[in-house]
């Protein structure tokens, strides 16, 4: 049980991290949009799309892991 519980917040840092520089990203292309820059807004919501897909995949793996600890748990007899 424990390992588990270990396992899922082994991943949540890195979803911050990525869920921050996401928002960093949206806020500065709407900032750049009010001052006309806006290839480089456009950069930046491209930016903020790929950190999206980033923590899915961070969100998937930890799921993963989770799912796998568990499994292993269950078969091995362990609690």
């Amino acid at each position: 049980m424990f390992g588990i519980i270990a396992a899922a917040l082994y991943f949540i840092p890195p979803l911050i991290k990525v869920l921050i520089y996401k928002f960093t990203c949206d806020v500065s292309a709407i900032i750049g949009e009010l001052l006309g820059a806006e290839k480089i807004a456009g950069l930046l919501r491209d930016i903020s799309t790929v950190l999206a897909l980033l923590s899915s995949v961070v969100l998937s793996y930890g799921a993963l892991v989770v799912l796998s600890t568990a499994v292993t748990l269950i078969i091995g007899g362990g609690t």
